[in-house]
């Protein structure tokens, strides 16, 4: 049946989730025009999502999800800094290389997201944050 079918992803997810949250509240009024419009609101999200499901122009679909995953992404990062009260500096390589994941172990600081290095090997580690000071321990 979906074979040839586009499926579903995170725009689709996330669609699906928005459409919930307009049934629950249309429910909550239970009678009036602020119902029905939410009813209508979340049929339309839901509608969204089956064509979207059973959709065949993959290319348009992926762009779609790209676009949204960016935004995500975004909100998600602006919420983070929001949350911890930090802006994170960017690093020049924010991926190690092979022969760097072979002899480090990398992990982050549980205060202010610092990612740091520890040599793999060592047992249990105590580690200071570079940044914020912060001591704990860990297995490398």
């Amino acid at each position: 049946m979906f074979q040839g079918r586009y499926g579903n992803d995170s725009l689709n997810q996330a669609l699906s989730v928005v459409g919930a949250v307009f049934l629950f509240l249309s429910m909550l009024f239970r009678q009036g025009a602020a119902s029905t419009v939410l009813m209508l609101i979340s049929l339309a999200l839901f509608v969204t999502v089956l064509v979207r499901m059973f959709s065949r122009d993959f290319q348009r679909r992926s762009a779609e999800n790209a676009r949204f995953l960016a935004w995500w992404n975004k909100v998600r990062a602006g919420w983070n800094n929001l949350r911890t009260g930090t802006r994170r500096a960017r690093p020049a390589r924010s991926n190690p290389t092979f022969a760097e994941r072979r002899k480090y172990k990398y992990f982050v600081c549980p205060q202010c997201a610092q990612r740091l290095r520890v040599p793999r090997g060592k047992g249990k580690v105590r580690v200071t944050c570079t940044r914020c000071g912060n001591k704990f321990e860990l297995k490398s």
